[in-house]
């Protein structure tokens, strides 16, 4: 969709957000700029209430992987089995190969 993420939720009668990060050293600056214009964007473009941004920060073990980095091991045909949960590894490669 070429929407916001606020209006994708409020139409699907989210009450808040949720965003997982890697660490707040590598993602921290980045989600707290999305996370202000999901503040802003409700009220100042439909005159709505905000929505609140709950972060989920990922264990230290994995702080490594990214989506790009799934993303270009399926379009180069390796698993994605030590990234992702097994049982949606190959399903993960099916959807990003």
């Amino acid at each position: 969709s070429d929407d916001y993420i606020w209006r994708v939720a409020r139409k699907h009668g989210a009450p808040l957000l949720y965003r997982g990060i890697r660490s707040w050293a590598k993602d921290g600056l980045a989600e707290r700029w999305l996370e202000f214009l999901n503040l802003i964007g409700p009220p100042a473009l439909a005159l709505a209430p905000p929505l609140r941004t709950c972060f989920l920060e990922a264990d230290p073990r994995y702080a490594h992987v990214s989506s790009t980095l799934i993303r270009r091991r399926c379009a180069a045909a390796e698993s994605v089995a030590d990234l992702v949960p097994p049982s949606i590894a190959d399903a993960v490669a099916k959807l990003y190969g």
